[in-house]
């Protein structure tokens, strides 16, 4: 349970530290995590708020669209495997479905 609330918690941090001071966030993380629910949860993402962090990533890492899109679902797959380890996907897709994307 506790490792469950963790893995909540550590999330729910992440995404909304990246959106409350986006100087201070990771384009990598902030994606995966749109793609996670986007993709898992089914929360409306729109691509004026995704396609931005794809080119953030690419921009920062100096890899094309494609090969940034790579690294996102690494990250989105590394972040979905801590929370179905955890128990937590249920309360994250909960959370994200809260969430206006814009």
């Amino acid at each position: 349970m506790l490792k469950r609330i963790s893995a909540v918690t550590l999330a729910s941090a992440i995404w909304v530290g990246a959106f409350e001071n986006p100087a201070h966030s990771d384009p990598i993380e902030e994606a995966a995590f749109m793609a996670i629910a986007a993709g898992v949860c089914g929360a409306v993402v729109p691509d004026a708020v995704f396609l931005p962090r794809v080119k953030d990533v690419a921009v920062q890492n100096g890899v094309n669209i494609s090969e940034a899109l790579s690294l996102i679902r690494a990250q989105a797959e590394l972040v979905a495997l801590q929370l179905i380890e955890a128990e937590a996907g249920d309360e994250f897709c909960q959370h994200v479905q809260n969430i206006s994307f814009e």
